[in-house]
């Protein structure tokens, strides 16, 4: 069973001097993935969503101790704040670690990493340098939780398209695209079916556009 907690936001507030811009409201989306005896989450939320999170655990009959995984596409904090409310759970990280019971795991071939059962992790970075997004097939669709991999302000907003490495970035994008039936970005709304079909024409135009 997978259910979104709730979607994430990201609206971009500029300045007239330039100096900076604010990002608010700021978190990201929250999924709850129920397989195999398994309660497990992927992006816990900003601080400023601890309480709505919280809320929709309770509504699905689950307090912090049932969580027994926790996934973290990347360490930004809109994705990463409410990880600490979640002490029995097993924290898989995205540069291919994990913490079970005190201890940090670490595997030198990313190949051979664990995830929870049922659960595939891949590497998605260019975003930044450790991200990871999170695959679950349910229900005859592939699910991709892709974090900030994809964003949709970069594409029907016209917001700078913000990567630490741009050739790995669109190459995780691809990747995305290629596996996922319905994708649940960590801010805006959910793409799948037509959605799903335009933005991908969308997104190819304009890296075709980028690499020419």
């Amino acid at each position: 069973m997978l259910k979104l907690l709730f979607l994430g936001k990201h609206d971009n507030h500029y300045f007239a001097d330039d100096s900076y811009y604010e990002i608010d409201p700021v978190y990201s989306s929250s999924t709850l993935i129920q397989t195999n005896n398994r309660n497990i989450l992927v992006d816990t939320g900003f601080y400023s969503v601890t309480d709505l999170l919280l809320q929709k655990l309770k509504e699905n009959n689950l307090e912090p101790e049932d969580i027994t995984d926790i996934i973290t596409t990347h360490y930004h904090l809109d994705h990463a704040a409410n990880n600490v409310l979640f002490k029995n759970a097993i924290k898989y990280n995205p540069s291919g670690m994990s913490f079970p019971d005190g201890r940090t795991r670490i595997y030198l071939d990313k190949s051979k990493r664990t995830s929870p059962p049922g659960i595939q992790i891949i590497q998605t970075e260019g975003h930044v340098y450790s991200h990871c997004s999170v695959i679950y097939k349910w229900a005859g669709k592939t699910y991709v939780c892709c974090g900030d991999a994809f964003r949709h302000d970069w594409w029907d907003k016209d917001q700078p398209f913000h990567a630490e490495n741009f050739e790995k970035a669109i190459k995780s994008l691809r990747k995305i695209f290629e596996i996922a039936d319905v994708i649940i970005p960590g801010h805006d709304k959910i793409l799948e079916g037509k959605d799903l079909e335009i933005m991908k024409k969308i997104v190819e135009k304009k890296l075709k556009e980028w690499e020419h």
